[in-house]
């Protein structure tokens, strides 16, 4: 039987679109047999993603996605079946939350000073979770500053442009520790948009435990270039849509990233065998 997996998405409680509840009817939509919820630096969604999983017979893999630099590279680093219930682990997550809105205040600033009105309050109006650049391109979009979202990231959002601010740096080594401490087993994200090879086997020798070789942003040969590598450094793969809806990533839908069956079983068995 061919199952339907998807291992990155994202919802409301970062910068997704849709609720917890609207993706994971989605996911049944798409016939999705496992499921990964992966906000940005919260886990937020997991709790009450599980009850409606459990519900809609698919199965859960609690997850975040962390981001990290090294060598001034940022890289994102997938965390698979974190334990929600560490009380530490939830702490940093909220302290990483703070930097979120310490560093989207500045954005503001920035942008005020070149004569563009954007509120904190403009910003949420679609999120609830971890807020970050694209609520703000979506809030520029609303208000007719830009376009598109895309337009957005151009004219302002992506480094050397004029509302850029740095994200709070947490290094590749410890975001992987971080991962391992919540009980989890780290992945590099999308190495083909993010992550030369050299930087995937240095993350080998910080602890990283897999790469994400199917992407919906990954051609067919960067798939079967990244299950190599993988093979050859001893490295579980793993894949995802990476959806979070509406015109963020709009190439991709939930489970739509063509991840290969008995990938799951794999990365279970990894995890239960560290």
């Amino acid at each position: 039987m061919v199952s339907t997996i998807d291992l990155h998405t994202h919802t409301t409680c970062s910068d997704g679109v849709y609720s917890p509840q609207q993706l994971v009817g989605l996911a049944v939509e798409a016939g999705v047999e496992v499921l990964s919820i992966t906000d940005h630096d919260s886990v937020a969604a997991i709790r009450e993603a599980t009850s409606l999983c459990e519900d809609a017979g698919i199965v859960l893999v609690p997850g975040t996605e962390l981001t990290a630099y090294h060598d001034e590279r940022e890289v994102h680093i997938l965390g698979y079946f974190v334990d929600i219930e560490q009380t530490w682990f939830i702490e940093l997550l909220q302290l990483y939350q703070a930097y979120r809105i310490s560093r989207m205040e500045r954005m503001l600033e920035r942008l005020a000073v070149l004569g563009v009105h954007i509120t904190m309050e403009d910003v949420r109006q679609d999120m609830t979770g971890s807020i970050g650049r694209p609520h703000l391109a979506r809030a520029l979009v609303a208000k007719g500053y830009c376009s598109t979202v895309s337009h957005a990231f151009r004219e302002y959002l992506v480094p050397g442009k004029p509302a850029y601010v740095e994200k709070y740096q947490v290094s590749l080594e410890r975001a992987i520790e971080i991962i391992h401490q919540a009980g989890g087993i780290a992945v590099m994200a999308h190495p083909g948009i993010s992550a030369p090879d050299e930087l995937v086997i240095a993350a080998k020798e910080c602890g990283l435990d897999g790469i994400e070789a199917h992407h919906c942003d990954h051609s067919a040969t960067q798939v079967r270039h990244y299950v190599s590598l993988a093979e050859e450094h001893g490295l579980v793969t793993t894949g995802g849509s990476d959806f979070h809806g509406g015109k963020v990533r709009s190439n991709s839908r939930v489970g739509s990233a063509g991840v290969p069956t008995g990938t799951y079983e794999k990365l279970l068995e990894y995890h239960n065998g560290q």
